[in-house]
C-alpha cells in the first residue's frame, strides 16, 4: 500500500488521496512548517514559494475545507490585504543581488560557452532533459542563478527544492529524500534538488545518493572547491561537470551599459514630463543632465520635435519666426548653471514618478506610479515636483525680464 508523504502511514489506493488532502489541511491549519523552518535558498524569480515545501503535493484541483463563516459576522473587504502588503514588504527588503538576478538564460553573462546558443548547457536544459549535474566556479559567476532559471523552467513539471550545505543537518537531508521518493512513486513527479556549496556536506550526507541513483531526484550542486577532491567518487560518478567562468571586467562594464541604458530613458522621459508640466528649470536640468553624459543631440532633438506635437501642438502654430522673434540669452545662461549644478557630482537619481513604465516589471517597482498627467487636469495645472528632492527649490532661470526686441 503506499504511504503518505506527509505523516508516512499506509493506505489503500482508493483512499490515500483523500487522506493526503486531510493531511495538507491539518498542516496548514496548525502550522506544520513554521515549526521548523527548513534552510533554504531564495526563491528564483516568478517561483512559488510554496513550492519550496514538501506539502505541494496535492495534484489535484479539489479545494480544501474552509472554516464556516459565522452568519453574525460581515465578510471583510480587506481579508487579504495584509499579506499582500506583507508581500510587496518582502520584495522590497530582498537584497539588490536577489532583486537583480538575471530572469532568463540570455541575462547571464559570462557564461556563453555553456549558455550561449546552441551551447552544451543550454541545449540540455531547453530540451527539457535536466541531468545530475554539479556546477562548479568561483564565487559570484552565476551557479545560483543558474539553479533559479531552471526552477522557474520546470516548475509546472517537477518540484524544486533548496538547499543549502552549511545549515542543513543530515535528519533534514534524508526527509528531503523520503518524502521526494514517496512523491515520486504516489504521485509520479520527480524532483530536483538543488544544493548549494555542496563541498559542505559531510561524506555520510553525500552517501545518500540512493534515490538520485533511481532516477527519482535530480541533483544539481554548487560549489567553488574543485569536486574531484570534495565530494564522493560515487555521487560524483553520476554527474556531469559543468565549469563556470569567473566574471571578467568586459562583462561588467556590459552590465553597467545595460544598467546606464535605463538612465537614458528615465532622463528623457523626465523632461518630457518636465516641459509638459510648464517647469522651465527642470526641463533645463535634465536636458543638462543627458548632455553632460553624452547623450546624442540628435536623439534630444527628435524628441523635443515629439513633444511640440504632442504636448504644445496647435497651442501655439508659429513655425520657428527666428529673424523677428523676441530674442533672449536667458536660457544660455541658465544652461550653464545647470552644467555648474551637475559638474558639483551630485546626479540624484530620476524621481519614480517621472519615469517611464512600458513593462509590469516596471510598474511593479513603482515606476510612473502618482504621476499627474497634465491634460487631465484644468489648465493643466497640476501641484507637481519635476525636479529631484535634493534640487527642489533650485531656480537656473532666474531672469525677471526675459525678452529684448528690435524696435
Amino acid at each position: 500500500m503506499p504511504a503518505c508523504p506527509i505523516c508516512d502511514r499506509h493506505f489503500s489506493t482508493h483512499n490515500i488521496e483523500s487522506h493526503v488532502n486531510l493531511c495538507l489541511t491539518k498542516a496548514s491549519s496548525s502550522g506544520m512548517d513554521e515549526d521548523k523552518p527548513s534552510p533554504t535558498l531564495p526563491s528564483p524569480p516568478g517561483w512559488s514559494q510554496a513550492a519550496f515545501h514538501t506539502h505541494v503535493l496535492s495534484s489535484s484541483k479539489r479545494p480544501r475545507p474552509s472554516t464556516p463563516q459565522r452568519h453574525d459576522e460581515a465578510p471583510s473587504k480587506d481579508a487579504h490585504t495584509p499579506k499582500r502588503h506583507d508581500h510587496r514588504q518582502l520584495n522590497a527588503t530582498r537584497p539588490m543581488a536577489e532583486r537583480m538576478r538575471p530572469t532568463c538564460f540570455d541575462d547571464v553573462l559570462g557564461q556563453d560557452e555553456l549558455l550561449g546558443p546552441d551551447k552544451p548547457l543550454r541545449r540540455l536544459l531547453e530540451s527539457g532533459h535536466i541531468p545530475n549535474m554539479i556546477l562548479w566556479g568561483p564565487p559570484g559567476c552565476g551557479k545560483t542563478t543558474v539553479a533559479m532559471l531552471l526552477a522557474k523552467q520546470k516548475k509546472d513539471s517537477q518540484r524544486f527544492v533548496a538547499l543549502s550545505a552549511t545549515t542543513a543537518k543530515l535528519a533534514h537531508v534524508r526527509e528531503v529524500f523520503e518524502k521526494a521518493v514517496n512523491e515520486a512513486q504516489l504521485l509520479g513527479r520527480q524532483t530536483i534538488l538543488f544544493v548549494d556549496e555542496i563541498h559542505r556536506f559531510s561524506k555520510l550526507q553525500q552517501v545518500s545518493h540512493s534515490a538520485v541513483e533511481a532516477g527519482m531526484i535530480t541533483l544539481v550542486g554548487a560549489t567553488t572547491e574543485n569536486p574531484s577532491f570534495e565530494l564522493n567518487a560515487a555521487l560524483l560518478s553520476r554527474c556531469r561537470v559543468f565549469v563556470l567562468s569567473k566574471i571578467q571586467p568586459d562583462h561588467i562594464q556590459h552590465l553597467l551599459r545595460r544598467a546606464a541604458r535605463d538612465a537614458h530613458y528615465d532622463c528623457i522621459s523626465a523632461l518630457h514630463k518636465s516641459i509638459r508640466g510648464s517647469d522651465g528649470d527642470a526641463a533645463l536640468y535634465w536636458l543638462g543632465r543627458m548632455m553632460q553624459g553624452g547623450e546624442n543631440p540628435l536623439y534630444v532633438a527628435r524628441r523635443l520635435i515629439r513633444v511640440a506635437s504632442e504636448d504644445v501642438g496647435l497651442a501655439d502654430a508659429h513655425a520657428l519666426p527666428l529673424a523677428t522673434a523676441p530674442k533672449s540669452v536667458e536660457v544660455y545662461k541658465a544652461y550653464k548653471r545647470v552644467k555648474q549644478t551637475i559638474d558639483q557630482g551630485n546626479d540624484p537619481d530620476v524621481p519614480l514618478h517621472l519615469r517611464n513604465a512600458p513593462t509590469k516589471l516596471m510598474e511593479s517597482l513603482n515606476y510612473g506610479k502618482e504621476y499627474k498627467y497634465n491634460p487631465d487636469y484644468e489648465d493643466g495645472a497640476v501641484d507637481q515636483t519635476y525636479l529631484p528632492p535634493e534640487l527642489v527649490g533650485c531656480e537656473f532661470l532666474q531672469a525677471k525680464n526675459w525678452v529684448h526686441k528690435k524696435e
